[in-house]
């Protein structure tokens, strides 16, 4: 929690003791100045349910706990002894500051036992069922092994894996191919450890009330019938003309009541009991929603700029079934392959703050959410995000909704580096918005982020912002010395002077994607007297949250494509109420 959003106040007193000429400074080091000192310690407690009252049983810096089966003992992950990430191998977002040790607590009498003092965890550890033997797998003296602990005697063994046949394993990354946890077994005869790497996962019995899982169901005279999980069929009172987007079903445990929850394609859903009479509604959420016409979802099957056989999803406006020569806006987010069933987050009702289809369709646009195929690491001459965008494109142009000249892109996040990609490849687009972007890979590649930078002594995780552009969405390979060629011509701000098309670039200053990416993109623009927007939101984080803004951003969006794409003013009638709409001479300032 002490690196998760820090507030203001602590810059804020930092700032009031420079002013007052007191010490106001954080320390970080490397090689022989690597610090350890300063971090915060968490305290485990037991905690009495029904008094509330609370026993500390250790202090520490403690970063996870797993209760053994029989509730007698604790596995505490202390995150501790600072280390640095090696430079001769790609390094992964999981990679962590600190080493992470195993510490085992006995909870009856508090004694406690580090099984192996000088292993670091890259996974979870795993409890034998009968809670004597605990799992895991270490990295020790430069080699990676599995060690499996007797948890009473505190005898220590290691194996070597053997590789199970199964191919469902709980691995720690795909990159990786390690087990998250060795399952560890002990013949009862000695005990010599045997593991099973990956081991499988299990799925853990279901408990009652709190699984959910789609219901078979179909519409009947006097509404839905669905059928019953353990057997039979409920018939559910409903409007028939308000169309169900999905029906689920949750066995209450008791072998006879049933929760239903339905959802309207409207956005509307509600929650029923059903047990062996009528169905009760428990409750109803965004009823507002019942007479909101949700847009017509059309799956396009095409194949990809790989040639794999893809499926992408075409947005239409409300009651457009049979539209044509729509101004297209493209949202893609490439390494996202969707199925043949229609995303559930570009719903009606659900909560997509960014590049929702839903508001872009209710104001006269079709939208296209592509499925983008990507290589694991980029050629070093420049992935063609234009090349991989086009298959999806022509599939929806082949339909006679969308019209050819008037295509935009917006892209969010990863998104949003696509789309600027492509703006430097192709001028078949005629407006790009891009926001929470990163747009030079070199520069975001061990920069600090906002909470390191205020809290560098809980641990300078550079790990993650190197493996986010090696082993991440940046799809480098390798650090920036290694192939900086590769990092030049995969970052759109190196091909700024190619781009001919209006671009809205969005940030945040509270932002993980540094803000001053999208400053640096707009600069190089400005600079050239480009068509260009560069919107600021203040105290807003990766996704735009707050009302006032969030009806800001999608009025200038929207206004913004309405404009480029030649869109009547009717398109953006949605949101005039909530914000003023940008007026066309502004909009490309």
């Amino acid at each position: 929690m002490a690196l998760d959003w820090p507030p203001e106040r602590p810059m804020r007193e930092r700032w009031d003791r420079t002013a007052a000429g007191t010490l106001a400074v954080s320390v970080s080091g490397s090689g022989r100045y690597l610090r350890d000192d300063g971090r915060s310690q968490q305290q485990l407690l037991m905690v009495d349910a029904v008094t509330g009252a609370a026993q500390a049983l250790a202090t520490g810096p403690f970063a996870q706990l797993q209760l053994s089966p029989d509730g007698k003992y604790v596995a505490l992950i202390k995150a501790d002894r600072a280390q640095q990430p090696s430079a001769d191998q790609m390094v992964g977002e999981d990679d962590s500051f600190y080493g992470r040790h195993l510490l085992l607590l006995d909870l009856a009498s508090g004694a406690q036992w580090e099984p192996c003092s000088q292993c670091s965890l890259p996974g979870d550890p795993r409890w034998s069922d009968d809670s004597a033997h605990i799992g895991f797998v270490a990295d020790r003296n430069g080699r990676r092994e599995a060690v499996m602990a007797n948890v009473a005697r505190h005898v220590v063994m290691s194996a070597s894996p053997s590789r199970s046949a199964s191919s469902d394993g709980c691995v720690l990354a795909p990159h990786q191919d390690i087990p998250v946890a060795a399952r560890a077994s002990v013949t009862p005869t000695d005990e010599r450890a045997s593991f099973s790497v990956p081991m499988a996962c299990t799925q853990p019995p279901a408990m009652p009330g709190t699984i959910w899982a789609a219901a078979r169901w179909r519409a009947g005279k006097r509404g839905v019938i669905v059928e019953r999980p353990t057997g039979g069929a409920i018939g559910v009172p409903w409007q028939r003309h308000e169309a169900i987007a999905s029906v689920q079903s949750s066995d209450m445990g008791t072998g006879e009541a049933v929760a239903l929850r339905i959802s309207a394609a409207s956005g509307r859903s509600a929650l029923f009991l059903a047990g062996q009479g009528k169905p009760r509604l428990l409750m109803a959420l965004n009823s507002v929603m019942r007479d909101v016409e949700p847009a017509v979802m059309r799956l396009l099957a095409h194949p990809s700029a790989d040639g794999s056989p893809v499926t992408s999803w075409l947005v239409l406006p409300p009651g457009e079934k049979s539209a044509e020569g729509l101004p297209l806006v493209v949202i893609p987010y490439p390494g996202q392959i969707y199925s043949d069933v229609a995303p559930a987050d570009q719903q009606v009702g659900r909560e997509r703050f960014y590049t929702n289809a839903q508001l872009l369709a209710a104001s006269g646009f079709a939208v296209l959410l592509p499925s983008i195929p990507m290589p694991r690491v980029l050629p070093d001459t420049g992935f063609d995000f234009s090349a991989a965008l086009a298959p999806a494109i022509e599939a929806a142009v082949a339909t006679g909704a969308c019209d050819p000249a008037r295509i935009a892109l917006w892209g969010h996040s990863y998104g949003a580096y696509s789309v600027a990609m492509a703006a430097v490849q192709s001028r078949r687009f005629r407006a790009v918005v891009a926001s929470a972007g990163i747009y030079d890979l070199a520069a975001t590649a061990g920069t600090f982020g906002r909470a390191m930078r205020l809290s560098p002594e809980e641990g300078l995780n550079v790990a993650a912002s190197y493996a986010w552009a090696e082993n991440g969405q940046g799809r480098m390979g390798v650090a920036p010395w290694k192939a900086p060629g590769r990092y030049i011509a995969n970052s759109p701000i190196y091909h700024a002077d190619r781009v001919e098309v209006p671009m809205l670039i969005i940030g945040a200053d509270r932002d993980f994607s540094p803000i001053e990416q999208g400053e640096q993109l707009f600069s190089a623009l400005f600079r050239q007297g480009k068509d260009a927007q560069l919107i600021t939101y203040w105290g807003e984080g990766h996704v735009i949250g707050s009302p006032a803004n969030l009806r800001d951003f999608y009025a200038r969006v929207i206004g913004f494509l309405s404009d480029n794409l030649a869109v009547k003013a009717r398109a953006v009638a949605v949101v005039a109420a909530a914000a003023p709409a940008i007026p066309a001479s502004s909009a490309r300032q």
